[in-house]
């Protein structure tokens, strides 16, 4: 829910500030990040490579819920600025 709601605000701030192609691609690659960490952090649930191979495949199928949400979220905010944006437009040439 933290991601989504960081992705939210980022690409309302970024929308405004015109750093879109920095905005989109970053809300997975942060809840990404902040899954590896925590698992990194926490410790594999046990020693060896191939086990710890395992366990970075279970955690990035886990994240991927909250990594597509916080994306499609970014994207609706786009949609709705772009359609913000274009009825301005229409209101100013009327």
């Amino acid at each position: 829910m933290g991601g989504v709601v960081g992705a939210a605000a980022t690409a309302v701030l970024g929308a405004s500030r015109k750093a879109l192609s920095w905005v989109v691609p970053l809300p997975a690659l942060v809840v990404a990040a902040l899954a590896a960490a925590v698992h990194l952090s926490t410790g594999p649930s046990s020693s060896g490579g191939k086990s710890m191979s395992t366990d970075l495949i279970r955690w990035a199928v886990a994240a991927f819920p909250a990594m597509a949400a916080a994306e499609c979220t970014v994207l609706a905010v786009l949609a709705v600025r772009g359609l913000q944006s274009l009825s301005s437009r229409r209101r100013d040439h009327a």
